[in-house]
C-alpha cells in the first residue's frame, strides 16, 4: 500500500498537499493527488486503482508517526505495530508464521510475500535504529554533561564578578547585573 498522508487538515505550516506517481511492473502507472488516497502494489507488481483509504488503514499506517515524547526515537513503545515490539509484534509475527503454514486459511487478497517484505525491513530498520538509539542516547548525556560544566564555570565567573562589583572594581557591576537577569530560575537582586 503506497498512500499520501500529509500534508493534510492538520497542517499549520501552509503547506500545499503533495502528490506521487507511481509506476507498476507492467509499465502501468497512477497518480495520486489527493491526501488519504492510495495505490495497492500486487504481488506481481501491478498496481490497483486509486482508492480512498479508510480510518482504520489510515489510523493503521500513521499509528507510529505521532510525537511520543521520548527524546525524538518514534514511537518505541506503541504495542499495536511490529516495529514497537510487544504484544503487537508477536501478534504479527504469530500471524506471519500461520499464514505461510496454512495456505488454506490465508485469504486470496492476502499478500505474503509483502508481508514477509515488510517484516524483512522491520528487521532492517530496527538493526539500524537500535544502535542509532543508543548514539542519540549518548549525544544527550554528552550535551548534558558539556552543558553542566559550561554551566558551573558560567557560575563560578559570575560569583567572582559578583565579588569584584562588592569591592566596586570599575565595569563589574555592568556585567554583574546583566548576568544576574540571565541566571536561571533567580530574579534579579542588588548586589
Amino acid at each position: 500500500l503506497v498512500a499520501l498522508l500529509g500534508p493534510g487538515g492538520n497542517n499549520d505550516a501552509g503547506v500545499q498537499n503533495g502528490s506521487f506517481t507511481i509506476e507498476g511492473q507492467g509499465g502501468d502507472q497512477q497518480d495520486v493527488n489527493r491526501t488519504g488516497f492510495g495505490v495497492e502494489v500486487g504481488a506481481n507488481g501491478g498496481l490497483s486503482g486509486v482508492f480512498q483509504l479508510s480510518d482504520v488503514q489510515v489510523n493503521g499506517l500513521t499509528s507510529g508517526l505521532a510525537p511520543s515524547g521520548n527524546s525524538g526515537q518514534g514511537s518505541g513503545t506503541d504495542s499495536q505495530t511490529v516495529g514497537g515490539g510487544g504484544q503487537g509484534g508477536v501478534f504479527v509475527r504469530r500471524a506471519a508464521d500461520y499464514a505461510r503454514a496454512d495456505s488454506a486459511l490465508r485469504p486470496i487478497y492476502l499478500d505474503m510475500g509483502g508481508m514477509d517484505r515488510d517484516l524483512g525491513a522491520v528487521d532492517f530498520l530496527n538493526s539500524l535504529q537500535r544502535p542509532l538509539a543508543q548514539i542519540v542516547a549518548n549525544l544527550d548525556d554528552s550535551v548534558t554533561a558539556a552543558g553542566t560544566e559550561a554551566y558551573l564555570a558560567a557560575l563560578a565567573y559570575y560569583v567572582a564578578v559578583k565579588g569584584a562589583a562588592r569591592a566596586l572594581i570599575p565595569g563589574a557591576q555592568p556585567i554583574a547585573d546583566d548576568l544576574g537577569q540571565r541566571l536561571p530560575g533567580s530574579s534579579p537582586r542588588p548586589i
